[in-house]
């Protein structure tokens, strides 16, 4: 018999020849018009939940765990298609009583919860617009989202609300506070109506509306009918509203749809990325469209895997920072196994791993040995995914082989509403993003400056399709320099097509760089605030998407310092002086507010200032940010590596002192007894 052919090889996209452009789409769009719709009575995201709550009405939906003590959980309980749409009903008719105008923009501040569901569920039967709070906002950025799109109503956890109070005395149109829970200090409603706002909850809202409620009076959505704002991080300045209409969530619910997912009537998913986020509500979306069942974290990502062990999610989303930990995990286990265990995981290994290039796994070894690995997922994975920041190849070949071989990797953003380029169920490669999803299409741009040329298939990556935002909310300049008269979405990222209709990701445009974690960081933002420090002349930021912290070069300020040119070599090596550089730029960074990932966790200090001469400044004073990554290659790859060697010398430490505790403890019982 033959060797079998690996599916990667086989052709995933097709090219398309428009004049001098070369565009990429999925096998599956063909070439005609790009579709955006997956079912011709589904045109709003109302549709989505309407349609199937009527073909699936006693069908498990959302679920919740009740706290049994402060330490525990019981089991998901979940509310039916048919019982939470009667619930979303009631909570729409209570939004109503409160006069809002129509298209109101309503905001929601919780982390992922049912009420945060109701809420943006409740807001499409009278077409209000759903703005998305990030649950870690800080006050300058929630001011700024509130006050531009004039929100009258917040609906927020109670953790929540004391933040508003504050907020209220720069955004005067807040009117509204909703509380998700109900065992808030009831001092706050009077402190409330002192400020000039009512303080509800959602139950008080749900009562009067199931006292009012007629589906008559609602106000439906059509297709351009707006629907939401996502607010990206803000890495250059205040965040942008990034507008999406129901057409955009309609058609980037059909991107996952096309991957090719072999659904069936147990589907479920845990939900624990920030729903603020919009890919976290176009995979609900996708579950909806299957009549899968969706759980709630509990809200604290310690107790994550305890939430899987109770939901058994059969598809699940994670950024490469979570994966990583996870895979760590069980390699740290597998490194303290020894004698026939270690020798079955590591035969077991290279079994399945020869197994992937067929994409195929041996069903002997992960009953004999994967099995139990897989519980701490849950044990009934189907299909993971990885996005936010590409994944290392090493991560992702171990999810592959010792969690689920269909462990996919997106690319999207929010201006694409998460839809942009995934793997394809059982055509899994990697090293690439996989091809276009089907309500998208890419073409690449000349970046001469970077040397990327289209005609060589590198470039600028730029998306046009159903999934593609409307513009920035009340800001027409980013508009402008983001989308082209045509509909094209410049994304500034560097990609490179593949020969089988597949998209790698290969540099950056801009300055900006996202780790891990998904968080952006503006390099050039972080240096002009850090160089404000005291003791501080020139500093370079560095990080990349495989580490969640970033790293600097550091030159002091030796001649506000009044130190000779012949001690500073020595004087850079010392702990003592390191450090009091290092706390004036933390108080910087404080004074100005920057987020923890934008605050260096190491330091190299550098005697030699960066200069024309020795070739890391331009003719204008500009860092030359490749040629100083290159020069100081080494040194950034010894920081992350000492960063490393401390996390372990820490854990060693910890387990070190709780052993002797132990032991301690031990001896006093012995002489007690």
């Amino acid at each position: 018999m033959g060797q079998k052919q690996s599916k990667t090889s086989e052709p995933q996209g097709i090219f398309l020849h428009n004049k001098d452009e070369k565009i990429l789409r999925n096998i599956k769009s063909g070439k005609g018009e790009l579709k955006w719709k997956f079912r011709e009575d589904v045109e709003t995201i109302y549709d989505l939940l309407d349609v199937y709550s009527k073909e699936y009405p006693n069908r498990a939906l959302y679920g919740t765990r009740i706290r049994i003590d402060e330490k525990t959980y019981g089991e998901y309980q979940y509310l039916t298609y048919k019982n939470y749409v009667k619930r979303k009903n009631w909570f729409a008719a209570g939004l109503k009583t409160l006069d809002l105008p129509e298209e109101s923009f309503v905001c929601v501040w919780s982390k992922n919860r049912l009420e945060w569901k109701l809420t943006e569920d409740a807001c499409f039967c009278y077409s209000y617009v759903l703005v998305s709070l990030y649950d870690t906002l800080g006050h300058e950025s929630s001011e700024y989202i509130i006050n531009q799109t004039e929100s009258r109503i917040i609906v927020c956890a109670k953790d929540k609300i004391e933040k508003i109070f504050e907020l209220k005395k720069s955004c005067e149109n807040i009117q509204y506070i909703v509380s998700m829970d109900e065992d808030f200090d009831p001092d706050l409603i009077e402190q409330a109506q002192e400020l000039g706002i009512e303080l509800l909850t959602t139950n008080d809202l749900m009562k009067k509306g199931k006292k009012n409620f007629d589906k008559d009076n609602f106000v439906l959505p059509k297709a351009d009918t707006l629907a939401t704002l996502v607010y990206t991080s803000g890495t250059t300045g205040m965040p942008k509203g990034v507008m999406l209409t129901h057409k955009n969530l309609v058609a980037g619910t059909l991107g996952p749809r096309g991957i090719g997912y072999p659904a069936t009537e147990e589907e479920a998913y845990i939900s624990y990325l920030p729903l603020a986020h919009v890919f976290e509500r176009i995979m609900i979306n996708f579950l909806i469209s299957m009549g899968g069942r969706i759980a709630f974290f509990t809200g604290d990502i310690r107790n994550l895997l305890s939430d899987l062990q109770a939901c058994k999610p059969t598809i699940m989303a994670g950024v490469p920072r979570v994966w990583s930990r996870i895979c760590s995990k069980v390699r740290d286990n597998v490194d303290k196994t020894k004698g026939i265990k270690k020798m079955l995981f590591e035969k077991a290994y290279q079994a399945n791993l020869e197994k992937l290039k067929t994409n195929e796994e041996s069903p002997f070894w992960n009953r004999l040995v994967f099995k139990k690995v897989r519980q701490v997922l849950g044990g009934s994975i189907k299909m993971l995914i990885t996005g936010a920041a590409p994944i290392t190849k090493e991560d992702h070949e171990f999810l592959r082989v010792v969690f689920c071989r269909n462990t996919l990797q997106g690319y999207g953003l929010s201006e694409t509403i998460a839809n942009g380029a995934t793997h394809v169920f059982d055509h899994v490669s990697i090293g690439n993003t996989g091809p276009p999803k089907v309500s998208v299409e890419i073409k690449l741009i000349d970046v001469p400056e970077m040397n990327y040329f289209a005609s060589k298939d590198q470039g600028e990556v730029c998306f046009r399709g159903g999934a593609v935002f409307q513009g920035y909310f009340k800001n027409i300049e980013k508009t402008k320099e983001a989308l082209t008269e045509d509909g094209w979405f410049k994304t500034g990222d560097i990609g490179q097509f593949n020969p089988e209709g597949t998209l790698a990701l290969i540099d950056r445009k801009k300055n900006i760089i996202k780790l891990s974690q998904g968080e952006y960081v503006a390099l050039e933002k972080v240096e002009n605030i850090l160089s404000k420090a005291k003791s501080v002349s020139q500093i370079v930021i560095y990080g990349n998407s495989f580490q969640n912290f970033i790293v600097a070069i550091v030159i002091p300020d030796f001649e506000s310092l009044g130190i000779p040119l012949e001690e500073q070599e020595d004087l850079c090596n010392e702990e003592e002086f390191q450090q009091k550089v290092i706390n004036e730029i933390n108080e910087t960074a404080k004074t100005k507010k920057l987020f923890g990932f934008e605050i260096p966790k190491k330091y190299h200090f550098e005697h030699n200032v960066f200069s024309i001469e020795n070739g890391l400044l331009t003719d204008t004073m500009k860092l030359k940010r490749p040629k100083i990554n290159e020069h100081y290659e080494e040194i950034f790859k010894t920081l992350y590596q000492e960063s490393e060697e401390e996390q372990k010398e820490k854990k060693n430490n910890k387990n070190k002192i709780k052993k002797e505790i132990d032991i301690t403890e031990n001896d006093e019982k012995k002489k007690e007894k």
